[in-house]
């Protein structure tokens, strides 16, 4: 039985799910969990890694995005890790110019070779033996940690990582075109659409050329288009990155999790849906659906929809001010409590001299470059105080009675300016609408982190209604249960 394997009493939340899990085990290839806020994803992973080694003689391999999670799961579950080779200190004596033990890395970089003690090497060879381990995504596959078990954490922002394991990375410093000549892809061609227009011009040589021109007149593959210098055979060249917006049936995908060594995949987030596990090609897959019971009581968390103001660009005074005024009294409401609000950077350099106004020293902001450090003062500041909050949606944790309220003050839709984005609007309008969900719910997660937790998040942009309406089937149960629409 799975649940013996659970150390500690389990949440009801937990039972339930590892339950449904069992009991379909052997009906599918793929199980998605869709686990809320506080619904212990880590001790759930654990449990299912022993109960797959102790009762089927499997190894299990724990995936999560950064060296935080992985904290948790070595600290809180006791499994054996494999870090970046950067983390390990060299046990060979070799230090750096101010005395201090070199990394295994940087030993490797300045002397062209470990030690005859290597930390990391002798790490590597450990974590290939124990029946369960854990790592971050890039780690699993620079070590091919493929076992019959993968448990990924935060699985949601896997998309993204096989957009760049499709990505084409074609250097555009030196193109040879069929007649002789040598171009260059001039500077303006950043776009999609820049991009085709300039290919159609050309008959090229090198087959990588040919083969994209053929592609974008076609149309069988549109790209999100980046351009910057990449490393090339030791120098930087002019590097066009071309990212496809649709993977759902990329075949390098395979190597993420190969049919041969990998037997079942268990993804876990807050926020993953079906739109997910097509874009990550395994919807052919025999897949099951799970979805896990928020164990915060609705009540505790209650997401307040409002009739709100018309915020899209451009925004007018009128209804900044509009805006404005409602942030203020919400946060005079509370004065005791700090107050997140999340608001996009463009929004936030109009709204703050109007807030400063009326919060005065309680209001705080930040740009790009002092982020970290504005988060961090706000957490730790005995005050109450408002911070004006950008692209805060994952990975803040605001646990507590210091945080209680956070306002949503702006739907965060994708950029139509960005022809990729114009594009998948058009004719793939749920995945589009799918964007701003996720951000939406997980940004809902960043106030209310326990059972006995409190926190109101206020969402004040109209068009959130339309959103839920037009798309209630993509928002997960936890979330809809906590709605409460004004009016």
């Amino acid at each position: 039985m799975l649940l013996k394997h659970f150390r500690g009493n389990p949440r009801d939340c937990q039972v339930d799910a590892l339950s449904k899990l069992e009991k379909c085990w052997d009906e599918a290839d793929v199980f998605v969990l869709s686990a809320p806020t506080a619904a212990g994803k880590t001790r759930m992973m654990s449990t299912i890694a022993r109960w797959a080694h102790k009762e089927h003689k499997l190894q299990s391999t724990i995936l999560v995005p950064n060296n935080v999670l992985l904290d948790q799961v070595v600290e809180s579950e006791g499994i054996y890790a494999l870090r970046n080779m950067d983390s390990y200190s060299c046990h060979g004596g070799a230090t750096d110019q101010a005395g201090e033990a070199m990394s295994c890395q940087e030993r490797k970089r300045v002397m062209g070779e470990t030690c005859g003690q290597c930390v990391y090497l002798r790490q590597v060879r450990q974590v290939h033996k124990v029946p369960y381990r854990v790592a971050n995504y890039y780690t699993y596959l620079a070590h091919k940690l493929y076992s019959p078990v993968l448990l990924v954490d935060e699985a949601h922002l896997l998309v993204n990582m096989t957009k760049d394991l499709a990505a084409k990375h074609i250097w555009v410093d030196r193109i040879l075109l069929k007649n002789g000549d040598e171009v260059r892809l001039p500077q303006f061609v950043e776009t999609y659409e820049q991009l085709l227009e300039w290919v159609v011009k050309h008959e090229f040589r090198e087959a990588s050329w040919q083969a994209l021109r053929e592609e974008l007149e076609t149309g069988r593959m549109r790209y999100l288009v980046e351009r910057g210098d990449k490393r090339y055979r030791g120098r930087e060249r002019d590097c066009l990155t071309l990212l496809p917006l649709d993977t759902s049936h990329e075949p390098k995908l395979e190597v993420l999790w190969p049919s041969q060594k990998v037997k079942k995949i268990v993804l876990l987030s807050g926020t993953i849906s079906r739109l997910e596990v097509e874009q990550l090609a395994l919807a052919g897959k025999r897949v099951k659906y799970i979805e896990v019971d928020s164990p915060i009581e609705a009540k505790r968390r209650p997401i307040s929809v409002e009739q709100g103001y018309s915020l899209s660009y451009p925004v007018s005074e009128a209804n900044l001010a509009s805006l404005t005024q409602r942030v203020v009294n919400i946060c005079n409401m509370h004065p005791k409590t700090k107050i997140l609000v999340h608001i996009p950077y463009s929004l936030s350099t109009r709204l703050f001299p109007y807030l400063q106004a009326e919060l005065k020293d309680r209001l705080r902001a930040h740009d790009r470059h002092d982020k970290q450090r504005m988060v961090d003062h706000f957490k730790a500041s005995t005050e109450p105080l408002v911070l004006l909050g950008s692209g805060l949606y994952e990975g803040l944790d605001l646990y507590g009675d210091d945080f209680q309220v956070q306002i949503l003050t702006k739907v965060p839709w994708p950029f139509l300016g960005d022809p990729a984005w114009k594009y998948i609007a058009e004719t793939h309008p749920e995945r589009y609408a799918w964007q701003a969900i996720q951000q939406v719910v997980q940004a809902a997660g960043r106030i209310c982190r326990g059972p006995d937790d409190f926190g109101a998040t206020f969402i004040l942009d109209r068009s959130f209604r339309r959103l839920y309406t037009q798309h209630e089937q993509l928002f997960p149960q936890y979330f809809k249960q906590a709605v409460v629409l004004d009016g």
